[in-house]
C-alpha cells in the first residue's frame, strides 16, 4: 500500500536532508541521487562540499512533480551506481568532523548559515520597520506605524520578535504592522521572506460603566513564549484613546487563546520561567488607574488566563477620586486568575513630587532572582533614574530593595525640592513595606504571602 505524505509543518518551504526529501516523496534515498543525475531533480547543496548537506524546495518539488517524465523513461537509469557504502561513511565521517571543529571553534550552534533569508535584527526609520540578516543586510521592511515613529535607530520597539517556529533554520517575526487602506493596526507573524502567515485584530465586548470599548485597540509589545516543546504568542493590545491594555495569547495559527484585561497602561510583558518546569510564566509591568495611577507587577499562568485585573473598585484612599476613576470599572467582570498581581503603593515622603502615574520596569533576570524598576518622582535630572530597584525571587518573594545610583546622587537635591528632611534608609524602608499584594479579594503585605507557581 502506497504511504501518504507527511503532512508539512507550519508554512514549510525548504526540506533539509536527503532522508527528509526521500520521506516527503515517498521514495528512497538513493532514489533522490539517481532522479537528481538523471532526471535534472532540484536538489540543492550548502556551501561548496560535494554531498554535504542537501535541501530542497517545496514549491520546486511540485513544481518537478507535474512536469516529472512518465515512468519507462526511468527504468534505464536503475543500473546506475551512484554512490557506494564506503563513500556515504566517508562523507558522513567528514561532516561530522567539520561541525565538531566548527562547535569547538565558536562554542556555540551558530556557525550553520542558512540558505533562507534570516531575520536576526531590526531598525527603525521614519514610519517603516526594516529587518535585517545576520550579516546586518536588509532583506525586507514593512509599515509600523501611521506617523513618524523617530530617527533612525538600531533596534525596532518591543513590537517584534524572532524565532523559527517551523525548524527550517530562519526565523519567524511577530509584529505590529499598520495598514494605511483600512487605517488599522495588526499583529502580523511574518515568514522569514517577509510574507505574511496571517494577521489579527482585536475586539472586546467589555464594557466600563456602560462604555463599550469594542475595538480601536493596537498591540504595543508581542513576545514568543513557551510551553515545554510548544511555542505561542502573548501580546498586549493598547487602547487607542483610553487607558486600558488586553494581554491576549494566540496558537502559532493564530487562533485566540487567552485574554486578560488591565486597567491601565503596560510598560513590559516578558516570558520567564520562574519555577524552571519548561512552562513560561507571563510578567508584565504596569500602571494601575483605579489605584491612582500606582506601579503593579502582574504575573501571569501561560495557558487558561482570563478576567480583569484587581481591584475593579476604588480603594478607600482614592474615594476623593471617584468621579474620575470610575470609569475604569469593568461591568459585571469575571475576576482575573493571574498568579500573582503585586502593588507598589505611593507613600507620603515627597508626595508633592510623585508622578501621576508609575510604572514597574522589568531590568534583568540571573539565576533565582529578576529585578524591577520603580521611579516614582517628577523631578528634572539629566539621570531620570530616580528611584528603587526591587529585587525579587523567582518565587516572588522581595529579596531586597535598592536605591538607584541616580537617586543617590540627587538625594540632597530631592529632600529640598520635595521640602523634607527623611533619611535615604528611612525612606528605603517606606518604600520597602509599601509593596502589597492582591489576595482573597484584599491587599495584604507582601511578605506575608507566598505563590503556587506550580499551575
Amino acid at each position: 500500500m502506497k504511504k501518504k505524505k507527511k503532512k508539512r509543518s507550519l508554512s514549510q518551504k525548504y526540506i533539509f536532508g536527503v532522508k527528509a526529501i526521500a520521506d516527503y516523496l515517498n521514495v528512497s534515498e538513493r532514489n533522490v541521487y539517481l532522479w537528481e543525475q538523471e532526471l535534472d531533480f532540484p536538489l540543492h547543496r550548502i556551501g561548496d562540499a560535494n554531498k554535504r548537506t542537501v535541501y530542497a524546495s517545496v514549491d520546486e518539488i511540485e513544481k518537478w512533480l507535474r512536469k516529472r517524465p512518465s515512468s519507462h523513461s526511468t527504468k534505464k537509469t536503475k543500473n546506475k551506481i551512484i554512490l557506494s557504502g564506503s563513500m556515504i561513511f566517508a562523507a558522513a565521517v567528514v561532516f561530522v568532523l567539520v561541525w565538531i571543529f566548527f562547535l569547538s571553534k565558536n562554542n556555540q550552534y551558530d556557525f550553520y548559515i542558512s540558505p533562507l533569508p534570516n531575520p536576526k535584527t531590526a531598525f527603525i526609520q521614519d514610519k517603516n520597520v526594516h529587518i535585517r540578516d545576520e550579516s546586518g543586510k536588509v532583506i525586507w521592511s514593512y509599515i509600523e506605524s501611521d506617523v513618524p515613529i523617530g530617527a533612525e535607530g538600531n533596534e525596532a520597539e518591543a513590537n517584534l520578535d524572532f524565532f523559527d517556529i517551523d525548524n527550517d533554520q530562519a526565523n519567524e517575526v511577530i509584529a505590529k504592522e499598520y495598514e494605511h487602506e483600512t487605517n488599522r493596526f495588526y499583529l502580523t507573524l511574518f515568514d522569514n521572506d517577509g510574507s505574511r502567515i496571517w494577521q489579527r485584530s482585536i475586539i472586546n465586548d467589555q464594557s466600563f460603566r456602560g462604555l463599550l470599548l469594542r475595538s480601536n485597540f493596537y498591540p504595543i509589545l508581542s513576545r514568543f513564549a513557551h510551553l515545554k516543546k510548544e511555542t505561542c504568542i502573548i501580546t498586549a493590545w493598547r487602547h487607542r484613546t483610553r487607558f486600558l491594555v488586553i494581554i491576549v495569547s494566540y496558537d502559532l495559527n493564530g487562533n485566540l487563546l487567552n485574554e486578560y484585561i488591565h486597567t491601565g497602561h503596560v510598560s513590559f510583558l516578558f516570558p520567564l520561567d520562574l519555577n524552571q518546569d519548561g512552562i513560561d510564566e507571563i510578567l508584565f509591568g504596569a500602571t494601575n488607574n483605579l489605584l491612582n495611577g500606582e506601579a503593579v507587577l502582574g504575573v501571569l499562568p501561560i495557558k487558561d488566563y482570563k478576567g480583569v485585573c484587581p481591584p475593579n473598585r476604588i480603594e478607600p484612599e482614592y474615594q476623593h477620586l471617584k468621579y474620575l476613576l470610575q470609569k475604569y470599572i469593568a461591568d459585571e467582570a469575571e475576576p482575573g486568575n493571574q498568579i500573582a498581581y503585586i502593588r507598589f503603593k505611593k507613600a507620603n515622603p515627597f508626595e508633592e513630587l510623585t508622578k501621576t502615574y508609575i510604572f514597574a520596569f522589568f531590568d534583568h533576570s540571573d539565576k533565582n532572582l529578576f529585578h524591577i524598576y520603580v521611579f516614582p518622582w517628577d523631578i528634572e535630572h539629566e539621570n531620570n533614574c530616580i528611584g528603587f530597584e526591587y529585587v525579587f525571587s523567582n518565587q516572588l518573594e522581595l529579596m531586597d530593595i535598592i536605591p538607584s545610583s541616580g537617586l543617590r546622587r540627587i538625594y540632597s537635591q530631592l529632600c529640598k525640592k520635595g521640602g523634607e528632611d527623611i533619611s535615604l534608609q528611612k525612606l528605603t524602608n517606606i518604600y520597602a513595606e509599601n509593596v502589597f499584594a492582591w489576595e482573597q479579594e484584599r491587599w495584604v503585605p507582601l511578605k506575608e504571602l507566598s505563590f503556587d507557581l506550580d499551575h
